[in-house]
């Protein structure tokens, strides 16, 4: 079976293949810093029933936030020469979505976990750390949504 190629400017290759390497460098970044707060608040909060969840939950995003990156950064497979092969194209913008909705719903299942365990919580939370829970992971789930869109518009076949 032969690949379908699709001949491109080799400007625009050498876009597409700086241009996700970067978006794909920091989805790996931002994951790797969601992990990191992920690990931090896991000693702030403690490990007491949702909040256990909520750590769990944001540090699941930051590593789908690296799997995320890794498809980015690989997006670049789907440039050869000055062609863009359609099989590629089409599983990268396909795995693209498919890490990135995984995320958000991680996110999403750590926030909501988040709001139960602070009307459930027999202590106050800290202020920097219900910021730290609802701020960073907000910001991975945005810049890997760009990134995602950004890589799917780069490899357009059109």
């Amino acid at each position: 079976m032969t690949a379908d190629y699709r001949p491109i400017d080799p400007r625009r290759a050498e876009r597409i293949r700086g241009t996700t390497a970067a978006l794909g460098g920091g989805s790996i970044a931002a994951g790797a810093v969601l992990l990191a707060v992920a690990g931090i608040l896991a000693r702030v909060l403690g490990s007491s029933g949702w909040f256990a969840l909520t750590v769990a939950a944001e540090g699941a995003a930051g590593a789908l936030a690296i799997v995320h990156g890794v498809v980015a950064v690989r997006s670049r497979r789907a440039v050869s020469g000055a062609g863009l092969d359609q099989e590629r194209v089409n599983a990268t913008r396909r795995d693209l979505l498919l890490w990135w909705n995984f995320l958000v719903l991680t996110g999403c299942l750590g926030w909501f976990a988040f709001a139960v365990g602070l009307s459930s919580a027999e202590q106050p939370v800290e202020p920097a750390a219900m910021a730290a829970a609802l701020a960073v992971p907000a910001f991975v789930a945005g810049y890997t949504g760009y990134a995602t869109v950004r890589c799917i518009r780069l490899l357009r076949l059109g």
